[in-house]
């Protein structure tokens, strides 16, 4: 069964002239009785209607001393050029044996813009942006929540709402396929007290065409837990597959001179991309391991874009090496960054322990 999403788009109900003019009463309330149930099979449509979403994924953190409540965060990534979002999300609780919980979960503050654009630009998000650059902005829903299910079975967490946008190139019919993405939480009466990993990086990212690329989706499991990555198929439901064009799939999700290859251990997507103006869905699933043993799995979908970098190469990073620091140790390492055209460059840092 599919779960059911909240709408995040306007309901508009219409009826024929005179359709509300009964004469008899009793005649009025079937009438009524009809206009009631069309309404709420109409909203049942617009429960999954929300497009242009490109890309999301679910977290969350245990409540310290409750045995079964953790606050949950759905974060969602909205294509401007399309539908906005809503300021509730819903999301659903299933547990082997135990009755489906759905919950609501409210919008945090407002939008956050996320495009990527170079200093003094303005992408389709802002109201005097440039139309003709396509910007993202992220919607974070949160609340805090009680498990109602069987406490000895893990809870998935499960996102499903429709569609994908209509410019993604490696799908079949794009605005007709949802998006679903889920995340586990172990059995909550196992005492593992789990938070679950997040993302640090943003899910959106802009490469050259013939050059190599790498996309970093730098996980951060505040437990300390062991994370492997795995590139699979997005969803449009918990069990059903996207349907991807041109031979590709999950674990080969974008034209390249050879498949694209994920490193189990960094999560880092390495490929040389092909077609010009491709946008491409990739979908990862972060797996967590604590003492050798699997206890949660978080998913996460992603687009990319493929440029004309018009002879322009990337810049060069500097091999940084690997460290081990004790807690409380203040680390400073030096980063050299390069430019064969000599262009300014800005850097950033990102990670679970790096401040703000």
């Amino acid at each position: 069964m599919k779960p059911h999403p909240t709408p995040h788009s306007a309901l508009h109900v219409a009826h024929r002239n005179g359709i509300c003019k009964i004469a008899s009463a009793t005649r009025r309330k079937s009438y009524l009785f009809r206009i009631a149930f069309l309404f709420m099979l109409t909203l049942s449509v617009f429960n999954v209607r929300a497009s242009h979403l490109v890309g999301g994924e679910i977290s969350y953190t245990k409540v310290a001393n409750v045995l079964n409540q953790y606050v949950i965060k759905l974060t969602l990534y909205r294509d401007c050029g399309g539908i906005n979002l809503g300021n509730t999300a819903a999301i659903t609780l299933t547990n082997t044996g135990s009755p489906v919980q759905s919950v609501t979960l409210p919008l945090v503050g407002v939008a956050t813009d996320i495009s990527l654009v170079c200093p003094g630009q303005a992408s389709n998000c802002q109201p005097n942006g440039n139309a003709a650059i396509a910007g993202v902005q992220r919607f974070i829903y949160q609340a805090t929540v009680t498990l109602s299910g069987n406490a000895a079975n893990p809870t998935n967490i499960v996102y499903a709402v429709c569609c994908r946008p209509n410019g993604v190139t490696t799908l079949s019919n794009p605005g007709a396929q949802e998006m679903c993405i889920t995340a586990r939480i172990p059995a909550f009466n196992s005492g593992l007290n789990n938070n679950s990993p997040v993302f640090v990086n943003p899910p959106i990212g802009a490469f050259c065409q013939g050059q190599p690329a790498a996309l970093a989706l730098n996980a951060f499991d505040p437990d300390g837990d062991v994370l492997q990555y795995f590139l699979v198929p997005g969803r449009t439901a918990v069990l059903t597959n996207c349907t991807y064009t041109g031979g590709l799939s999950g674990s080969n999700p974008v034209h390249a001179v050879s498949p694209a290859t994920i490193n189990i251990n960094t999560g880092v997507i390495s490929f040389i991309p092909t077609v010009l103006n491709e946008r491409a869905l990739i979908a990862v699933r972060v797996d967590e391991f604590r003492n050798g043993v699997k206890i949660g799995e978080v998913f996460r979908d992603m687009e990319i874009t493929i440029k004309n970098c018009a002879g322009n190469t990337p810049p060069v990073v500097a091999p940084i090496g690997n460290a081990v620091v004790q807690v409380g140790q203040t680390y400073c390492v030096p980063v050299t960054v390069t430019d064969a055209q000599a262009q300014n460059l800005s850097v950033t840092a990102t990670g679970g322990i790096v401040p703000p």
